[in-house]
């Protein structure tokens, strides 16, 4: 029971049957999304529920039974002149309704009690407009613009500075108003655009395959921000994977930053490789620092 997410019983050890869980009926929200400063109501906005726990993980559990249309941080999209919105067959639980709407940062209501057949009505939803982020994506040593260089932002705790190797949206966590299945580019010319961010202080991180991963700070004002990210090529790695004096071809290999331990813990999110017929690997565009690599065949792994 608990934070909506069903059912739990303890002290079960398998193999076991018979086992009886009690799931709990549903119940539905109903409320309105509208415009913080204005009072006006949003018309095109998405809304989604999950396990009111601060913030935590989004779990997706499709709820079951006829007429099922939402499910556990499923997003439903509303087109409406006023506003309202419905969400059916919400699991019976304590919920947080969130609300995303482009050019808004994300919105949540907290606390929202739903019991089985019941309707949990009249919630309203306020979202705050953001401001924009303008950025220009360049090579370092030529200054030419870097077209489809990926981008992504998370909240900044310091001042920050340039920085390689950063990996996506960890440390400070995503931003409100970012759709983590937007896809940001830079254009033709190095330069993007991100509606709807919080004032204050964001870590910009700019991703293209033929640099290093390179990031900055942009200080978010009520008019908005701006951030000038340059990549730089980086270095490369490379070894021999061997079995006693025999090269191995076809073994997977792995580069983590120094300390991440384990085989698969890898640095950019992407930096894996295989062995050649010689036994021979290499990585690229890599950021400045000490790294650590591993490879691994047939279900073992090396130190």
């Amino acid at each position: 029971g608990g934070a909506g997410l069903g059912p739990q019983k303890r002290g079960v050890v398998a193999p076991a049957t018979n086992v009886e869980m009690v799931v709990a009926g549903t119940g539905r929200i109903t409320g309105t999304a509208l415009d913080s400063r204005s009072g006006q109501p949003l018309k095109n906005f998405s809304v989604s529920f999950e396990p009111d726990r601060g913030g935590g993980a989004i779990i997706r559990i499709v709820a079951r039974g006829a007429g099922a249309q939402t499910g556990i941080g499923q997003k439903r999209d509303f087109n409406t002149d006023d506003g309202s919105f419905t969400l059916e067959d919400v699991p019976a639980g304590t919920w947080t309704v969130v609300v995303e709407s482009k050019g808004y940062q994300q919105a949540r209501v907290a606390n929202l009690v739903v019991e089985e057949n019941g309707s949990k009505d009249q919630v309203e939803v306020r979202a705050t407009p953001g401001v924009v982020l303008k950025g220009h994506v360049t090579d370092a040593r030529s200054g030419r613009p870097v077209a489809n260089a990926n981008i992504t932002y998370q909240a900044s705790d310091s001042g920050g500075g340039p920085g390689g190797g950063f990996g996506g949206r960890g440390g400070g966590g995503p931003l409100a108003g970012l759709d983590p299945s937007e896809d940001i580019t830079s254009d033709a010319d190095g330069h993007f655009e991100i509606e709807g961010i919080p004032t204050g202080k964001v870590k910009v991180t700019a991703k293209n395959p033929d640099y290093t991963d390179g990031s900055e700070v942009a200080d978010m004002k009520d008019t908005g921000g701006t951030v000038e990210i340059k990549l730089t090529a980086g270095g490369s790695a490379g070894g021999v994977v061997a079995f006693g004096s025999q090269p191995l071809p076809n073994a997977q290999v792995a580069l983590a930053g120094a300390g991440e331990a384990g085989f698969g813990r890898i640095l950019g999110g992407s930096q894996t490789t295989t062995s050649d017929a010689q036994g021979h690997f290499e990585f690229d565009h890599l950021g400045a620092g000490r790294y650590t690599v591993s490879a691994g065949l047939n279900g073992q792994s090396s130190n």
